[in-house]
């Protein structure tokens, strides 16, 4: 697949090595609250991320308020 965008790979922190980060389509959707989280294996289907790339094409890399770290989410047209 073609990139336009390359940024430092944040897992290897190796000066160098760069990875796509392409912005996909869409803005992130905004969360006024958070959810109760009512089990431990609620975060085990939440994908963390740096850069949109690593989502599918239809999310975002946003951060969450509730979780303080950046995830895939749905994004809002």
């Amino acid at each position: 697949s073609s990139c336009s965008t390359f940024c430092k790979d944040p897992y290897l922190n190796i000066q160098g090595e760069y990875v796509c980060c392409d912005k996909n389509p869409g803005t992130c959707p905004e969360r006024d609250e958070c959810p109760p989280l009512a089990q431990e294996d609620v975060r085990q289907g939440i994908r963390f991320c740096h850069y949109d790339p690593e989502c599918h094409p239809n999310e975002k890399c946003c951060f969450d308020i509730c979780i303080k770290q950046k995830v895939c989410k749905l994004a809002d047209p």
